[in-house]
C-alpha cells in the first residue's frame, strides 16, 4: 500500500495553488471582518450593517408616506 501510494511532495505540488488561494482568502476575509466589525460599532444609530443598501436593491424607501386618496 505506501509503495504505490504517492509521496508527499508530489501532492503538496499538484494541490499548492488551492492550498495558496484559500489562504489568501481566509486572510481577505479576517482582515475584512475585522475592518467591517468596527464600522458598524460606529454608527450608533442602532440599524444593521448594510440595511440601507437592503432597502435600496428592495426598492423600500426610506421614509414612506401615505399615498393619496382619492
Amino acid at each position: 500500500m505506501l509503495y504505490a501510494a504517492p509521496r508527499i511532495m508530489t501532492i503538496l505540488a499538484y494541490f499548492w495553488p488551492l492550498f495558496a488561494s484559500t489562504t489568501v482568502f481566509l486572510v481577505a476575509v479576517i482582515a475584512f471582518g475585522g475592518v467591517s466589525k468596527f464600522s458598524t460599532e460606529d454608527r450608533g444609530h442602532g440599524e444593521k450593517a448594510g440595511e440601507g443598501l437592503l432597502d435600496y436593491v428592495t426598492g423600500v424607501p426610506e421614509h414612506t408616506q401615505e399615498p393619496p386618496n382619492f
